[in-house]
């Protein structure tokens, strides 16, 4: 799953997994969230989001919630052994509307801004990198591997 486990019912998802699982088989689960700590651009536009919502609880981060966990929830699955992590970073060249376009896909905030708070966002965003032919972004790559277990 990419992206994505964080939506699930876990135990449900753990369950449904193994079923589907070949014996022997293996599950992953992978987030790459930006690693916005490498270029101060980027600190400065997600600083934005909770200047325009302080309360804002982001869901969908690869750097958060579930995934402080995730070793352990599925170390504690009968359903699984062997649980691997493992964590890379990669960095790319974005134009603009590469970047401003990886925002718009992004859920979670685009619900809790609302359509106008989310609109002034990306106005603010496409303000700061006005001028710009590349943004510089890099990404953490983080994945969980587990063996399907001989239940």
């Amino acid at each position: 799953m990419a992206s994505s486990l964080h939506w699930a019912d876990f135990d449900k998802a753990c369950v449904e997994f193994h079923r589907i699982l070949r014996p022997g088989g293996a599950f992953v689960a992978l987030w790459n969230p930006r690693f916005i700590e490498a270029n101060p651009l980027l600190v400065e536009i997600e600083a934005q989001i909770t200047r325009l919502k302080p309360d804002i609880e982001r869901v969908s981060s690869g750097r958060s919630g579930i995934t402080e966990r995730l070793t352990d929830m599925l170390s504690s699955k009968p359903q699984f052994a062997e649980v691997l992590y493992l964590e890379g970073r990669h960095s790319m060249h974005q134009t603009p509307e590469q970047y401003i376009g990886a925002w718009r896909s992004v859920n979670d905030l685009q619900v809790q801004l609302g359509p106008e708070l989310f609109a002034k966002f990306l106005d603010f965003a496409e303000e700061r990198i006005a001028g710009l032919t590349a943004i510089e972004t890099t990404y953490v790559t983080r994945a969980w591997a587990a063996r399907r277990a001989q239940v």
